[in-house]
Order: structure tokens, then sequence, then C-alpha cells
């Protein structure tokens, strides 16, 4: 049994929303955006990383459960992720994230 639990994990999540705003190192927001038990909270650090961690962002894209939380990670994904972003845009369960990849696809076209 854990004793403490961080403030981004808090089942209020209000509170762990604003845990995410204060974090600014690169690492604590991956492993929030990994390890979070609200969509919400994982979709907030998401949009929060930096565009460096492609691999990272990439895994969330095809793999996260909630929607939104895909939706954030597609939305960061460069044009040079264009395989990846067109899978996405023809196989993720999701409307609104197949609408996302292929916008990011579009953007990459021009």
């Amino acid at each position: 049994m854990k004793l403490f639990s961080p403030a981004w994990n808090s089942e209020n999540e209000k509170t762990a929303l604003r845990a995410v705003e204060k974090i600014t190192g690169q690492k604590k927001l991956a492993q929030v955006a990994k390890e979070a038990k609200n969509s919400n909270v994982r979709a907030a650090a998401v949009r929060k990383l930096g565009d460096a961690d492609w691999l990272l962002l990439g895994d969330i894209a095809k793999n996260d459960s909630y929607a939104g939380v895909r939706a954030a990670a597609v939305g960061k994904l460069g044009g040079a992720y264009r395989y990846l972003l067109a899978d996405i845009a023809k196989n993720d369960s999701d409307k609104d994230v197949r609408e996302v990849a292929v916008g990011k696809l579009t953007d990459a076209d021009r």
C-alpha cells in the first residue's frame, strides 16, 4: 500500500490539474502523461509536453485508453510523422481523434 500519492494523482481532479500546471520538468510531465489515473490530467500533461519526445507522444497517440488524451498527443505530432498520423486518421476508434490527425496531415501538406 502506498502511503504517499503525488498531487497530480489526486482523486480530486481540480487538485490534480493544479499540480500539473506547476510541473515544468519534461520527465515528470511524461510520467504524468503515462501514469495519472485521471484522463483529463493525462491530457493536460500531454499538452504541456515539449515536442522533443516524439516516441512518447506517438505511443500515447496510439495507445491511451481515453480519446481526449490520444487527441492531445496527435495534436502535438509534427508532419514528419505522416505515416503514424495517416494510420491514426484511418484507424482510431474515435471520430474526433481521426479528425485531429486529418487536420495535422492537411497542415503538413501546406
